[in-house]
């Protein structure tokens, strides 16, 4: 299992920007920090779609559009595969942020979890 570390964005990102930037990364969830990495919160492309049927403005920044309370781990326990694995499918997310003394240190993304665990099935 990796952690990645580029999907970032700060809450003063317009909506477009973040759409963007999912487009770009390829992915469907992206952790909103603030300047010194601390987790503000994560926005998924349901929560961008769900504004724009709203009718908000493009322009708009993503403050205000994330999810304030994300799940999350510490950076100790990124071996505990029992335990992600546990919050990925309780909660159905896509990302979990790591934190290291509260601040985002790393992202684990559903996809390459269970990418990596069917692997090691075959293998192991």
């Amino acid at each position: 299992m990796s952690i990645k570390f580029h999907s970032y964005v700060e809450p003063k990102i317009t909506i477009s920007k973040a759409l963007d930037t999912l487009k770009k990364k390829g992915e469907r969830c992206l952790v909103v920090i603030d300047k010194h990495k601390k987790l503000l919160g994560t926005l998924t492309d349901g929560d961008l779609r769900v504004a724009i049927l709203n009718g908000v403005d493009l322009k708009k920044t993503i403050d205000g559009l994330y999810n304030k309370k994300p799940k999350t781990i510490d950076f100790s326990q990124v071996k505990n595969f029992a335990l992600i694995k546990k919050i990925f499918t309780k909660y159905s997310i896509d990302v979990i942020p790591v934190l290291n003394n509260k601040k985002v240190c790393g992202i684990i993304y559903w996809s390459e979890f269970f990418k990596n665990e069917e692997i090691e099935k075959k293998f192991y």
